[in-house]
């Protein structure tokens, strides 16, 4: 699959292109045309101009040519997860993801910020989120998304699969959700370069020897874990069906853009691209370092 090329449109077209301190608050109208692309499990984009999201970017464009985004979550709602604690409609649209909360932006099940996997609030992420220098959010909705009914399907076959989709869900929210948020630099790195791998494993298993968590999620990872779970990442997803499926650990937010270099990585389009951002997009942040 080829690489994303030139900058991306933005679904708000009246927006200006503003250097990174200047860019204002999201307002509601942007806020509203951008989630009225959004579907439960499609992939959300993030990327902004800080020191962490900066060296994730960097680490990215050395292994890939590619910085587009330094962070991914994933759109769900409580009708395709009923496990979530959470009050409001079932469809109201969150994030899930591996992250660091903030009170503008709170852990939804725990209240306040936490460190892990968790699920916020979609419009409040979107709106605190926008408030970072050079903050974008983009989306890139699913090409067989799970939750849709597909063309020439029965109601009754609808019904069966999304019964057994929640299932899946479910399994993925008893299993990863409330994960802490892997922020070893060992593991990142392992992720650009095969060779440091052995050295990540023998990190995590040290680690886990004197924490009380044994596993711990960068970002990326527990999207592609998900994914994996409820059937959107396949063992043909590197375009050979030989039954190997990818190593989630060596998964970056851009190899979902097609930029993966691993041989069993993402070389299968599983999203539209390019994404659609909310804003128009700045250059490659490498570029401006």
């Amino acid at each position: 699959m080829g690489a994303c090329s030139g900058k991306t449109k933005s679904i708000i077209d009246s927006a200006p292109v503003l250097s990174l301190p200047d860019y204002a608050p999201a307002t509601d109208a942007e806020i509203d045309a951008f989630m009225a692309l959004l579907r439960p499990l499609d992939l959300l984009m993030f990327r902004n101009s800080s020191v962490v999201s900066t060296v994730i970017s960097q680490s990215e464009f050395v292994k890939t040519g590619s910085d587009a985004a330094s962070h991914v979550e994933v759109v769900i709602t409580k009708r395709f997860c009923d496990k979530i604690k959470f009050a409001g409609s079932e469809d109201t649209l969150l994030s899930w993801g591996s992250t660091l909360s903030s009170v503008e932006a709170p852990n939804l099940e725990l209240g306040g910020a936490t460190l892990g996997v968790q699920i916020r609030g979609l419009r409040n992420l979107i709106g605190a989120y926008l408030k970072k220098p050079g903050a974008n959010i983009g989306v890139c909705r699913l090409l067989d998304n799970p939750t849709q009914k597909r063309k020439d399907e029965s109601e009754n076959a609808y019904y069966v699969r999304v019964k057994d989709l929640k299932t899946k869900i479910g399994i993925a929210y008893d299993t990863l959700n409330g994960m802490m948020y892997d922020a070893n630099p060992i593991a990142l790195a392992a992720a650009v370069f095969p060779s440091l791998r052995p050295l990540r494993s023998a990190t995590s298993e040290f680690v886990g020897r004197f924490t009380s968590a044994n596993k711990w999620m960068f970002c990326s990872e527990f999207v592609a874990s998900l994914y994996q779970i409820v059937g959107v990442i396949t063992d043909e997803t590197d375009g050979v069906a030989d039954g190997k499926l990818l190593n989630v650990q060596n998964v970056l937010p851009v190899d979902f853009l097609g930029y993966d270099a691993d041989r069993d990585g993402i070389v299968k389009p599983i999203c539209e691209l390019p994404p659609k951002w909310i804003r128009p997009q700045l250059p490659p942040l490498a570029s401006m370092i």
